[in-house]
């Protein structure tokens, strides 16, 4: 919910079906999965459905993971795969505890290097090193990396033997490739909620070029000014580039001016300070009104600058309502 990629409602149902699901009660969560995959079926919102399709095939594969697993495992121990997709590199490790599923984190790092020997024991010796809880038994999903180079590593850290291996047959070989089976799952997930942000996006440009009368709009860049208890003013740019954040463009400004802040004249300092560098965006967006919008078009016919401007005002609640210009 920070990063506003899905709904608190949804994320808070997300986290109580997880509960559930690792205190044994997987038949109330499979009834929520089924009743929400017929919902979206009957809707025709067949990608939906299909999500809580393969959600319920995993919950059964883990099941059955789980009750292969019961009677052999003992101690803790750590099961590590991976699936590759373009520039992603998604991690999946599945803890089990005395047989049973405790925990699985899914991890996802852009792929600078193609050479997994390299690029496996560079992730496993950073993931374990930064935990105190080293478990006694991990298995990677490769027989490629020196695992025995790994196990001497993490064992002088955990002061105690750490083994590592990979299993060719049997039930801990199927834990592994359900721990793959779940990084492709991710891997797809990644992708449809990238496509819905992708779509949301390219109809918030369309809309923004509606309201405002441009054309084309690939570059915005949106101005804000702060203070902390009326002194120490700072103003803020904020980039988008094609409907995307551009973070590298982000710039933080340090306001020169003395005395009572200022609002429009701190906006001011901080927009010409951002004309002399040139390469101008297709739209300036201001959190203000028609205030703000005047003082910066002003600066801009100074400085013979076309650059079309509007304030972004809001309502009591500080939710956007609409757009501001002269």
């Amino acid at each position: 919910p920070c990063a506003a990629k899905i709904s608190k409602e949804d994320y808070n149902r997300d986290v109580s079906d997880a509960i559930e699901f690792l205190k044994g009660d997987h038949s109330k969560v499979k009834a929520i999965y089924k009743e929400k995959m017929e919902a979206a079926s009957s809707e025709l919102r067949f990608e939906e459905a299909a999500i809580y399709r393969d959600r319920l095939k995993f919950l059964d594969s883990m099941r059955e993971s789980q009750n292969v697993a019961t009677k052999q495992f003992k101690n803790r121990q750590d099961y590590i795969s991976y699936a590759i997709k373009g520039s992603t590199l998604m991690f999946t490790i599945l803890r089990y505890e005395s047989g049973n599923l405790v925990e699985r984190e899914n991890i996802d790092l852009e792929l600078k290097l193609n050479d997994m020997t390299q690029v496996l024991p560079s992730f496993i010796l950073q993931y374990y090193l930064d935990r105190i809880d080293i478990p006694k038994e991990i298995y990677i999903d490769s027989e490629e990396i020196n695992l025995e180079a790994l196990s001497e590593v993490l064992s002088k850290e955990a002061g105690e033997k750490i083994s590592l291996s990979f299993p060719k047959i049997g039930s801990k070989k199927d834990i592994l490739k359900l721990a793959q089976k779940n990084s492709l799952e991710e891997l797809r997930m990644k992708d449809l909620r990238q496509s819905r942000i992708n779509n949301y996006l390219s109809d918030a440009i369309k809309e923004l070029q509606l309201l405002t009368g441009i054309g084309s709009i690939k570059t915005i860049e949106s101005y804000d000014i702060s203070n902390i208890s009326g002194r120490d003013s700072v103003g803020v740019k904020v980039v988008y580039k094609n409907g995307k954040k551009s973070p590298s463009d982000y710039r933080r400004y340090k306001i020169n001016q003395s005395g009572k802040p200022d609002d429009y004249a701190s906006l001011s300092e901080v927009i010409e300070r951002r004309l002399s560098r040139g390469d101008f965006p297709d739209i300036i967006l201001l959190d203000g009104g028609r205030g703000h919008v005047s003082t910066i078009e002003k600066l801009l016919l100074k400085n013979n600058v076309k650059i079309p401007v509007f304030g972004i005002y809001k309502n009591d609640k500080h939710q956007t309502r609409g757009l501001a210009d002269a």
